[in-house]
């Protein structure tokens, strides 16, 4: 656990919270029509009977995890059969409305889970994971179903090489549809980021350097891949004393290759209080893989967090990924 006084220096800063009041309301009600559309339009080309909005994660959801958890819904559930009197325009129904209905045709029909989003990044990526562990441990196995494939949905020419390259690698389909534009989610804020990685290093008992704001991603692995920044890489063992520096290539590949261990740290959005979500989940994976490919080396994922989420941390622990956070102790 992380000590009381890295509790007290971090969660009475509210520095970040003022932020998360007006930053809740950059991602316009145009960007969520936008998503929201997203799904039907993938539907009609695909077929099926869409479920927006399935509800997973609750706190009664499985004996996996505690109660110390908030739900969470996948943007959609995509199901082969259903009632063929309904016509094919209006195959699209709001889950918590058609319950019943999902439950007739779940065990008669193929399951495709679906994540929207107006790029192709690493958080909806972690929306699609945690989607996939949370309903085949909530729903599936009551009903004796398992998801046969989940899907991230995009507009076109908003991908990235070496994201899909790692959804390929994951069998996480990735379907492009016509008609919807671009729009990215808010930068983060480094408010309080400091704080956290510096504790964290300074509680290791192994000497290291923690390089901040880190580089991932390789433009001649993935031609026109994007730049992926990671809050930290910690290398233990490389040095006697502690160091933490400001993220450049000179003498890294050296290190990383001399080092003892890696870490590959990252914090969750300020927008959330820093709190574990699915998108940290998403970043942490993604970058791991490409950095192990560019790097031909073996790194740990560690999310550094004030708040934690029972079921997260369940998927946390199936990825691999440490959780710290001075609240919360679910897997060590």
């Amino acid at each position: 656990m992380i000590s009381k006084s890295w509790t007290d220096s971090l969660c009475h800063n509210n520095n970040g919270y003022s932020i998360l009041r007006i930053r809740k309301n950059d991602m316009s009600s145009k960007q969520k029509r936008e998503e929201k559309n997203l799904l039907p339009l993938y539907r009609s080309k695909n077929g099926g009977f869409l479920y927006r909005e399935v509800r997973v994660g609750t706190t009664t959801g499985s004996d996996k995890w505690g109660t110390n958890c908030s739900h969470r819904d996948i943007d959609g559930v995509l199901l082969s059969n259903g009632p063929e009197d309904i016509p094919e325009m209006e195959r699209v129904f709001k889950y918590s409305a058609s319950k019943y209905v999902f439950q007739e045709y779940l065990t008669k029909s193929r399951i495709e889970l679906l994540e929207a989003k107006t790029e192709l990044n690493t958080g909806v990526i972690g929306q699609i994971i945690a989607a996939g562990h949370l309903f085949n441990e909530q729903i599936g196995l009551k009903h004796g179903v398992r998801a046969s494939r989940s899907t991230i949905v995009i507009p076109k020419s908003s991908s990235d090489p070496a994201l899909e390259e790692f959804c390929r690698k994951r069998h996480i389909g990735v379907a492009a549809v016509e008609g919807i534009q671009h729009a990215p989610w808010p930068s983060d804020s480094w408010s309080g980021k400091d704080d956290m990685l510096s504790q964290y290093h300074n509680r290791s008992d192994k000497g290291g350097i923690l390089y901040r704001k880190a580089f991932v991603g390789d433009q001649k692995l993935w031609a026109g891949c994007g730049c992926f920044v990671v809050d930290g890489i910690r290398l233990s063992g490389v040095r006697k004393g502690k160091a933490i520096l400001d993220f450049n290539n000179e003498h890294f590949y050296e290190r990383v290759k001399d080092s003892e261990a890696i870490e590959l740290i990252q914090i969750p959005h300020i927008n959330y209080k820093r709190k574990l979500i699915r998108g940290v989940i998403g970043r942490l994976v993604a970058c791991q893989y490409m950095f192990e490919k560019q790097y031909g080396v073996k790194v740990n994922p560690i999310v550094l967090c004030l708040g934690t989420d029972d079921a997260l941390a369940w998927v946390c622990h199936n990825e691999g990924i440490k959780v710290e956070s001075p609240h919360f102790n679910f897997y060590d």
